[in-house]
């Protein structure tokens, strides 16, 4: 007997799915998901789907005003303990301190491009649900596209996004999705790339405003954005590029040449911005920072304000 997976959906035509022997089922499409031998679930687009999203033009607001401080400061109302817990590599103290607990039994989290899942205990603690999903990572939970998640409406309670926001091909419809699924009134925890590298096929490195831009025109509310302090444009290309600037050169000496530029700069920026204060509006932070790190809330009334909001519909 089939059974029915209220959260899930088809990525194509947003209906009901129901699960079978070997896959998952839309009756309304007639599209089918299957199952791998692993037991991922493959629920990418099975045919080209058209997207129409308006932009409004010719306004004046600015995504400028958004405070972007050299880190991301600890949240003063912690709600999760994740003492004992090994932090994975793209996840920082302070990211963790903004999870949100479960608030009931059954509460969803999407880890949004899971890779191989290193995240998964870090959100199993907070009390949800794992939902892992990655494009076409073997062992990822979950294969599906960013552009059309397959989940319902207002279904998942916390969303995760780290590091993925640059590989995807049309940033604006994968935020409207994000904020599609999630539920009012909850957190969206993520980082993207800025002054990184090119890498694993990257589309867009975002700008702080860039970053701002791409949530507000979703919808999103900007909880916090910040730089990813230590992690900036010279330690990020002596960590990701030294094996092609510096070949065959050890790993110490090609790090020093890459990062010594960054010494001189901050402390030169240091003097310059305690003598002319005007010439500078951005922080160094912002101009050099290797990504960002942003808390966004989907809005808990429908009666909000963002830039130039508008989901995208199907053509």
């Amino acid at each position: 007997m089939s059974t029915s997976f209220s959260f899930f959906c088809c990525p194509h035509c947003l209906n009901v799915i129901v699960e079978e022997a070997c896959g998952f089922a839309c009756s309304s499409c007639d599209s089918f998901y299957p199952k791998d031998d692993s037991g991922s679930i493959d629920l990418r687009l099975k045919r080209e789907k058209n997207i129409l999203m308006p932009f409004k033009l010719g306004r004046v607001e600015s995504v400028s005003d958004v405070p972007c401080p050299e880190s991301l400061d600890v949240c003063r109302h912690v709600e999760v303990d994740f003492e004992g817990i090994e932090i994975p590599h793209h996840l920082t103290a302070e990211m963790l301190s903004y999870f949100p607990k479960a608030q009931s039994d059954g509460a969803l989290a999407l880890d949004l491009g899971c890779g191989t899942t290193p995240h998964r205990d870090a959100i199993e603690r907070t009390g949800h649900d794992y939902v892992g999903i990655d494009y076409s990572r073997p062992g990822a939970p979950i294969w599906a596209d960013a552009h059309a998640l397959p989940f319902a409406n207002d279904s998942i309670d916390f969303v995760l996004s780290v590091a993925v926001l640059e590989h995807i091909q049309y940033p604006f419809v994968m935020m409207s999705e994000v904020f599609r699924v999630l539920k009012p009134g909850s957190l969206l925890i993520g980082s993207v790339a800025f002054m990184e590298p090119f890498h694993g096929g990257s589309f867009y490195h975002h700008t702080s405003r860039g970053t701002a831009n791409t949530l507000n025109n979703a919808g999103f509310e900007i909880v916090k954005l910040a730089a990813s302090g230590d992690w900036n444009v010279f330690t990020a290309n002596a960590r990701m590029s030294k094996k092609a600037l510096f070949p065959k050169m050890s790993s110490g000496m090609a790090e020093f040449i890459v990062k010594s530029p960054g010494f001189l700069s901050k402390y030169w920026w240091a003097l310059i911005s305690s003598l002319r204060k005007d010439i500078l509006r951005e922080s160094y932070a912002e101009r050099v920072s290797g990504a960002f790190i942003f808390i966004a809330k989907k809005p808990s009334s429908r009666g909000f304000n963002s830039l130039s909001h508008s989901s995208p519909s199907t053509e």
